[in-house]
């Protein structure tokens, strides 16, 4: 499979402030444009491929409207769901992901901003005990390397430390991505869920990437079946990295 070089980023600020973004409240033109974007003429050709490379697949070849994914998957013993298949050339991001989660009908996607595309299993919209739908009611970033949040959000955000630890204080926290010196971005998210707090992060690194202030980051939350000492029950990382051409 060839990567291609994208096109640039649309133009967007540093400074997020955005609502909380739900399933099915995607309905403004504006959100939805993404889907209706083209993928390069080359077909893909996935075999057994974990559903996050499938997507950063589809990131890299994605060259009308470049976007960047936000997903939260399922895992059993570390191993993600597994996708076969194929993807025509010229296909709209739309039909792509149709393609591939018509292999994983436990799944959905929407699009959360003109370059952000979520994916998530459908029971967890509903989901009061799903970590991305806990309530954050302020969140203040001021000049922080994008990364650092999407790899270790519970350093960032006290309600999310409080439910992960329930509540008992640890004596350290040591996690991916805190030595990142990559330029910040400034964030400011009012009554959302953490899945609004890390697309927000996400949109910044966008705007930042825009402006040739670092590179724009995806994110993806994977949450495990059956945690042990060697698989976590919640683990956060980047997915998928631009920089304008």
């Amino acid at each position: 499979m060839r990567i291609c070089k994208r096109s640039q980023l649309a133009a967007s600020g540093l400074m997020v402030m955005l609502p909380v973004l739900l399933a099915g409240t995607c309905g403004a033109q504006t959100r939805a444009y993404p889907l209706e974007s083209r993928l390069d003429g080359m077909p893909i050709d996935l075999d057994q491929v974990p559903l996050t490379r499938a997507l950063e697949w589809i990131s890299l070849r994605s060259r009308e409207n470049p976007v960047l994914f936000g997903a939260e998957v399922f895992t059993q013993h570390g191993q993600e769901p597994l996708v076969s298949v194929h993807i025509p050339g010229h296909s709209t991001l739309r039909e792509a992901l149709t393609y591939v989660l018509a292999t994983l009908p436990a799944y959905a996607f929407e699009a959360a901003a003109p370059q952000l595309i979520n994916v998530f299993p459908r029971a967890a919209s509903g989901d009061t005990t799903d970590l991305l739908n806990l309530r954050i009611p302020q969140f203040d970033l001021t000049n922080v390397p994008p990364g650092n949040v999407l790899n270790n959000p519970a350093r960032y955000i006290p309600e999310l430390r409080t439910a992960l630890t329930h509540g008992v204080p640890r004596s350290c926290e040591i996690g991916p991505g805190l030595s990142d010196k990559a330029p910040g971005v400034d964030v400011r998210v009012k009554n959302s869920t953490l899945r609004g707090i890390l697309n927000a992060v996400s949109e910044a690194s966008i705007g930042g990437a825009q402006n040739h202030r670092g590179a724009a980051l995806g994110w993806k939350y994977m949450r495990e079946e059956f945690p042990s000492e060697t698989v976590p029950g919640h683990t956060w990382r980047v997915l998928g990295v631009w920089r304008p051409g």
